[in-house]
C-alpha cells in the first residue's frame, strides 16, 4: 500500500534486447505521461514518470509500453566454390582472403578470413563493425598449386544485397558498397580448375621366378648355384630408343645382395611411339647367397642405354655415367610378392653328440688285454679299443645311423657272448655288433652311454641262447598265422625256445619292431608285457609265450613287423621297465629272421567307376523328358576290357559301371534314338572331375579315365534339338468326387 498523499516516481531497469532498439512509452491514470530524468529520494532514475498525490483509498494505474525495432547491421557474407573439379580432389585445400572496407569519418576496417570449398565467411557473424554506405575490396590470395589441375582464376558473382558490385577476375578481387544495413551484400568466390592431363611417364613391374616359374627355393637343393628370371613388364618406353634393364637382389633384411644382372633391349613399335612390352633379366645366385636368407626380392630400374656403363665381366653392376641421372623407371618394392621368390632355409647341421663306452667283462679275466671296436655312422667311422672295466668317450651326429661292432672278443677256453645296452638311446644287438640312432641330447647327463658286455662261459659249459616264433594269435589257421590284417586291432604271440640259462629269475622283455629298408623302428603304439621265467636247477631249456598287443592304426598296409625279445635278470627288470644300463643275458634281435616276422594284408584298391547322365534340350533350353537314349561305351587299359550297351532316360544316370583305371574310352550314343521329328541334336559333354578332358566329333566322345583309388566319374551327356519344341505333357484328369456314404 501507499500512502495516502503521496507522490510515486517509477522508472523502467534495462530492458535492451541485443540487435535491436527501442522506445518507451508512459500512461499515468489513462493519460500519456512524459518521461524524464530525475533524481528522486537520491536515486537517479531514468525515462521516469511521477504520479499525482495518492488520494486514500485510490489505485493510481501506470502502463508502460516498449517499443522494439530491429537494429540492422551493414556487412557482407562469401562462399567460397570450386568448378571444373570435385572438391575432394582439394583435399580440404583452405583459400586465403584480405578484406578492406573505408567509410567517410571512420576509417579503414581490415582483416583477413579463410575459407575451404562450400564454406561461409560474414562478417556480421564475425563481429566485424560497418556501416551502410562503406566501400569494400575483398581479395583472394593465390592458392597453392594442386597436382594435375590447372588453376584458371577466381571469380566473385552477388548472390543478394545493394549497392555497386564489380568483380574483377585479372585482380582476383571484388568491390561493392554496403547499400542497406538490413540486407548484407552475399557473393560468392568461384576458383576454376582444369585437369591436367599427366605425360606417359615409364613404368615397370617385376616378376621374379626360377627358370621353371617357381616362387620357393629349398637352401637344402642348390649346391653351386641357382638361376632366377625376373620378368620385367614395362609401359610407356620410346620405341628404336636402347635402354638398360638393371637387376639387383635384395635380402629379407632389405640389405642389397652382390648377385647383379643386366638386360640391354630396344621396344619394337613405330619408332618415337610410347609401347609395352616385357624384358627378362636372369641372375646366378649362389648357394651361400640362397643360405643366408629367408627371401630374394628383385630391384629393377631401366635406363636409357647411353646414360650408364654396362659391364662386361664382373659383378654385373650397371653404373650411370652422371651420378646425377635417374633411371626412366624402377620398381623396387620391398613386399611386393611378385618380385620376390621365398626360400626355405637349409636343414642345419646337426650337432656332435657325445657317446661313452664302457666295457664289462664277466666269467673270465680279461687282465691288460684291449678290446677293439670300430664306430660307423654313415660314411664316417672310427676306431676305439679299451680295457675291461674301462670308459671312453666317442663323437657322433645327432640323428645319425651308426653301428658299433667288436672286432675280436674271443679268450682261448670260453665261448662268449657279446651284447649292447644302452642308457640314454635305443639299441639293438646282433652278431657282436650295437645298432642305434644317435639321439640329440641326454635328459640326465648331456651325454649318452652304451654298455658292452662280454660274458665268458668255459667251453665245456654252453652258452645261454633264445629263438622266437612270432604268430597272429587272431588267426583261425596255420596259413594266416604270419599275416596281420589292416584296420583291426591285432594280438602277436610269440614262443620263445630257451636254452643253456642258469638256473636263477628271469624277465623276459619283448619289443615290437617295424622293418623300414631293413632298419628296425620301434612301434611305439604296441603294448607289450614282460613275462617272467624261473630256470630251475638241472633245467637246461624250456618255451616261454608272450603276448604283444597292435593297435589298429600302426597296422598299415604293405607293412613288416618283427618281434625281438630279450632276457634279463629279474631284478634288472622293475615296474617302471628295464633298469637303464643293464645288460640282457640273452637276446633274439635279427630283423630278417623268418620266425620272428608278419607281414600285414594289402587291401584291395576300390574300383574306379563311370556314370552316363543323360540331358536332352530344346531351342528354348527347356528340358525335353519321357524319351529314352541309347550308347555303346568301350574302354581299354592294357588288356582289361570294358564293353557296355547303355540305355538312359532324358533326365537319369545310368548305374555307376567299373572301368580300369587310366583307360582310353570311347562313349558313342546311337544316332537313331538321338533323332527326334527328323532333327539330330547337337552333343555335349562335361564331367565332374577337372582332369578328364572329352573330345567330341558327331555324336562320339573320347576321353581318359584317372589313374588312382576309388575315383568316381559322372559324364554329362547334352542334346540340344535347334528346332524341337518340347513335348506338351499330358494333362491329368480331375479325380471323380468319392460319393457320399449313406448313412
Amino acid at each position: 500500500g501507499v500512502p495516502a498523499g503521496a507522490v510515486c516516481a517509477v522508472a523502467e531497469a534495462d530492458a535492451a534486447i541485443d540487435g535491436a532498439t527501442h522506445a518507451l512509452t508512459w500512461e499515468v491514470a489513462g493519460r500519456p505521461a512524459q518521461a524524464s530524468d530525475l533524481t528522486w529520494g537520491g536515486v537517479e532514475l531514468k525515462n521516469a514518470v511521477k504520479t499525482a498525490p495518492v488520494e486514500k483509498g485510490a489505485t493510481v494505474e501506470l502502463a508502460a509500453t516498449n517499443t522494439y525495432e530491429d537494429a540492422g547491421k551493414a556487412g557482407f557474407s562469401v562462399t567460397k566454390k570450386v568448378s571444373g573439379v570435385d572438391a575432394d580432389a582439394l583435399n580440404g585445400q583452405k583459400f586465403s582472403f584480405d578484406y578492406t572496407c573505408t567509410a567517410a569519418d571512420r576509417g579503414n576496417v581490415t582483416g583477413s578470413f579463410e575459407l575451404a570449398a562450400g564454406e561461409t565467411f560474414s562478417s556480421v557473424e564475425a563481429g566485424v563493425e560497418l556501416v551502410r554506405g562503406a566501400s569494400c575490396v575483398v581479395s583472394e590470395r593465390e592458392p597453392g598449386a594442386v597436382e594435375g589441375l590447372r588453376f584458371d582464376g577466381v571469380t566473385f558473382d552477388r548472390v543478394s544485397g545493394e549497392g555497386e558490385f564489380a568483380s574483377d577476375k585479372a585482380g582476383a578481387r571484388v568491390s561493392f558498397t554496403l547499400g542497406d544495413v538490413t540486407k548484407p551484400v552475399v557473393f560468392t568466390a568461384t576458383n576454376a580448375y582444369t585437369p591436367e592431363e599427366k605425360p606417359a611417364t615409364p613404368e615397370a613391374k617385376t616378376i621374379l621366378a626360377t627358370v621353371n616359374g617357381g616362387k620357393e627355393i629349398k637352401a637344402d637343393d642348390v649346391t653351386e648355384t641357382v638361376e632366377l628370371v625376373d620378368t620385367i613388364q614395362y609401359s610407356n618406353l620410346v620405341a628404336g630408343t636402347t635402354y638398360v634393364a638393371d637387376g639387383t637382389l635384395v635380402a629379407a633384411d632389405g640389405s642389397a645382395t652382390p648377385v647383379h644382372a643386366h638386360a640391354t633391349f630396344t621396344p619394337e613399335g613405330k619408332e618415337g611411339e610410347r609401347v609395352n612390352g616385357t624384358v627378362e633379366v636372369t641372375f646366378q645366385v649362389p648357394a651361400k647367397i640362397v643360405a643366408g636368407t629367408t627371401t630374394l626380392t628383385a630391384y629393377e630400374k631401366i635406363w636409357e642405354a647411353d646414360k650408364v656403363d654396362v659391364p662386361t665381366e664382373g659383378d654385373g653392376k650397371v653404373t650411370p655415367k652422371n651420378p646425377e641421372d635417374k633411371p626412366v623407371a624402377s620398381h623396387e618394392v620391398p613386399d611386393d610378392k611378385d618380385q620376390t621368390v621365398t626360400i626355405t632355409p637349409p636343414t642345419p647341421e646337426p650337432a656332435d653328440q657325445t657317446i661313452e663306452l664302457t666295457k664289462v667283462v664277466e666269467g673270465a679275466e680279461a687282465g691288460d688285454r684291449e678290446f677293439a671296436f670300430t664306430l660307423a655312422c654313415g660314411e664316417q667311422s672310427q676306431d676305439v679299443a679299451l680295457k675291461a672295466g674301462a670308459k671312453t668317450q666317442l663323437k657322433a651326429k645327432a640323428g645319425a645311423q651308426c653301428t658299433l661292432s667288436e672286432k675280436d672278443a674271443d679268450i682261448e677256453g670260453y665261448t662268449s657272448q657279446v651284447s649292447f645296452a644302452g642308457k640314454g638311446l635305443e639299441v639293438t644287438s646282433k652278431d657282436r655288433t650295437a645298432t642305434f640312432t644317435v639321439p640329440a641330447t641326454s635328459e640326465a647327463t648331456g651325454t649318452v652311454e652304451i654298455m658292452a658286455s662280454n660274458v665268458y662261459t668255459p667251453e665245456d659249459k654252453p652258452a645261454p641262447e633264445i629263438g622266437t616264433v612270432a604268430s597272429n594269435a587272431n588267426a583261425s589257421d596255420a596259413d594266416n598265422g604270419k599275416v596281420i590284417e589292416v584296420g583291426r586291432d591285432a594280438t602277436i604271440r610269440d614262443t620263445i625256445a630257451w636254452k643253456n640259462l642258469p638256473a636263477g629269475e628271469y624277465t623276459i622283455v619283448p619289443t615290437l619292431m617295424r622293418n623300414v629298408d631293413g632298419q628296425a623302428e620301434k612301434v611305439e603304439g604296441a603294448q607289450a608285457a614282460p613275462v617272467a621265467l624261473t630256470v630251475a636247477e638241472g633245467e637246461t631249456e624250456g618255451t616261454v609265450i608272450t603276448k604283444i598287443s597292435v593297435p589298429a592304426d600302426e597296422i598299415t598296409p604293405n607293412a613288416t613287423f618283427v618281434v625281438f625279445e630279450k632276457v634279463y635278470a629279474a631284478s634288472d627288470v622293475t615296474t617302471q621297465g628295464v633298469v637303464e644300463g643293464a645288460t640282457p643275458v640273452a637276446t633274439h634281435e635279427d630283423i630278417n629272421d623268418e620266425g620272428q616276422t608278419l607281414t600285414t594284408t594289402t587291401p584291395a584298391p576300390a574300383p574306379t567307376t563311370l556314370q552316363l547322365e543323360k540331358v536332352a534340350l530344346n531351342a528354348a533350353g527347356e528340358p525335353i523328358t519321357d524319351r529314352e537314349f541309347r550308347f555303346t561305351l568301350a574302354c581299354s587299359a592294357g588288356e582289361e576290357k570294358v564293353e557296355r550297351d547303355l540305355t538312359v532316360k532324358a533326365g537319369a544316370a545310368t548305374e555307376a559301371i567299373e572301368v580300369p583305371a587310366g583307360a582310353q574310352c570311347v562313349l558313342t550314343e546311337d544316332a537313331d534314338a538321338a533323332t527326334i521329328d527328323g532333327t539330330e541334336p547337337e552333343l555335349t559333354f562335361s564331367a565332374n572331375d577337372a582332369d578328364v578332358h572329352v573330345g567330341v566329333e558327331g555324336l562320339k566322345a573320347s576321353f581318359t579315365m584317372p589313374t588312382g583309388d576309388a575315383v568316381s566319374v559322372v559324364l554329362k551327356a547334352t542334346n540340344t534339338y535347334p528346332d524341337t519344341e518340347v513335348p506338351p505333357t499330358p494333362a491329368t484328369p480331375d479325380t471323380p468326387a468319392t460319393p457320399d456314404t449313406p448313412d
